[in-house]
């Protein structure tokens, strides 16, 4: 079994698993499944990585990578290691490029419509859809506080909830054009608010949509 596909195949037919069941035990979606059984999945991130392992009582490293044994004791899935294992292991996300990161909140999870081949890591868990970007233009450069200048890397979770003083991805409809501001509120009205001053506020309305919120940031990781 060479590939991650092969060894999810043969494993969930080992345990008379259909890929529905295999999701539902595991809690991803079928469509991580699929995707990765076809072949289109090179590797999951950590998380999901972790869940179906636990689901199929094999070892995370090896449904992965293909190293080692398979086969792990049961003891090792106890809740007291769980605690102490997850923490070990890194979430890995694909890099978007602007205007992919526009189409993804049509299309949801499906990173397969893009010719993706760098995925990076991070300590920062952005759900199982989350993404990396990069940085453009100079309108979240500040010269004090937080600062984002270009080419600085972002990774967002578009399944998290935006907050008063987040930072977040939002698309204008009319326009298709994708932006990086921070999120406030005043008097129940909503705005994106860059950190460069010289640049405008603009108010959240129906034309605006919130892709995702920023959950860390860091420079020369690509």
């Amino acid at each position: 079994m060479n590939t991650l596909a092969e060894r999810l195949i043969g494993r969930r037919n080992l345990m008379n698993l259909t890929q529905e069941g295999l999701a539902k035990k595991a809690g991803v979606t079928r469509v991580a499944i699929s995707k990765a059984e076809l072949g289109l999945t090179k590797n999951f991130n950590s998380n999901t990585l972790f869940k179906i392992a636990i689901a199929l009582n094999c070892s995370p490293e090896w449904l992965q990578k293909g190293v080692g044994n398979p086969e792990i004791q049961p003891s090792l899935w106890d809740e007291n290691v769980r605690e102490t294992t997850q923490p070990t292991y890194r979430y890995t996300y694909p890099k978007l490029n602007w205007v992919q990161a526009g189409l993804f909140a049509q299309s949801g999870d499906n990173f397969d419509m893009y010719d993706i081949k760098n995925w990076h890591d991070s300590v920062k868990y952005a759900g199982e859809r989350g993404f990396w970007l990069e940085v453009h233009g100079d309108s979240m450069t500040s010269q004090t506080g937080v600062t984002f200048p270009e080419g600085m890397s972002i990774l967002i979770d578009p399944e998290k909830e935006p907050h008063p003083n987040c930072y977040v991805i939002a698309k204008q409809k009319n326009t298709d054009e994708t932006t990086f501001k921070k999120y406030v509120t005043d008097m129940g009205r909503a705005f994106l608010k860059p950190l460069n001053p010289q640049y405008p506020m603009i108010e959240i309305n129906d034309d605006c949509e919130i892709i995702g919120v920023i959950v860390d940031a860091r420079w020369d990781i690509f």
